[in-house]
């Protein structure tokens, strides 16, 4: 299973596009999030990938053992460790902004393999559970460590062949 570690307008588009893939995929998020999700699912509208809703799970919690990608905003990431310390992942890839947390993350995680990811998109959150892809392109840069894990196998699946990859 892959955890979308934050609802906003990255972690919202990324785990629609797997869901819509038909990957196993959970979107955690803050409770009134987690419950527009469930209500409505996350509508997507993009020039390129076209417009749909995805019904995603959502939870407030990480399920023990999920591969995590983190899309949490730089700040927000201390309130969430401990839960992600708790659920124990296997694979946790962040695509953070700024580069002072993969350090942190392995620290938290010492018996999970870590990543540090760059995303390229233009995405915004219009509102709650609605996100808006504005560029004809997703490029998600991963090392060369992280090429075969599962999360990323799963992204690369939901990505769609073109510009997008």
């Amino acid at each position: 299973m892959l955890a979308v570690l934050g609802a906003g307008a990255v972690g919202g588009l990324l785990a629609a596009l797997v869901h819509r893939a038909g990957g196993d995929v959970v979107l955690v998020g803050r409770p009134a999030m987690v419950a527009e999700i469930a209500a409505r699912g996350i509508r997507v509208t993009s020039p390129t990938l076209g417009q749909w809703t995805a019904l995603v799970p959502a939870s407030t919690q990480l399920p023990a053992g999920a591969d995590v990608v983190l899309t949490v905003k730089a700040h927000a990431l201390p309130a969430v460790l401990p839960a992600l310390s708790a659920a124990s992942p296997a694979h946790a890839m962040s695509v953070l902004n700024g580069v002072g947390h993969a350090d942190l993350l392995r620290t938290t995680l010492p018996t999970s393999a870590v990543a540090g990811a760059s995303i390229t998109v233009e995405v915004t959150r219009r509102r709650p559970a609605e996100v808006e892809h504005r560029s004809r392109f997703i490029r998600l840069a991963v090392p060369a460590t992280a090429a075969d894990w599962t999360t990323v196998e799963d992204l690369r699946a939901a990505a769609p062949p073109g510009p997008t990859q």
